[in-house]
């Protein structure tokens, strides 16, 4: 009895192997480029507006200088919520 323990252990620790080495091969998703008026939108309360940060410390703030760092148009970031 306790060896068929053992095996089911052992393919229950298997099969969460390949689970989590499939995770890891994975490439990071690619931000696509915007169509030109497009608008970024960030839904979110007070933490995601800032309150108590810099104007440019903001979660919309943030999204915004990344985005614009990988290219070169300018897009407006709106926050609702």
């Amino acid at each position: 009895m306790a060896y068929k323990y053992k095996i089911l252990t052992v393919f229950i620790c298997g099969i969460l192997l390949l689970f989590f080495l499939n995770g890891c091969a994975r490439t990071a998703p690619r931000i696509n480029q915007l169509k030109p008026g497009s608008v970024i939108l960030a839904f979110g309360d007070s933490l995601t507006s800032g309150v108590g940060a810099g104007i440019d410390e903001s979660y919309p703030a943030i999204q915004r200088n990344q985005y614009h760092g990988k290219h070169d148009k300018t897009y407006p970031v709106r926050l609702y919520g």
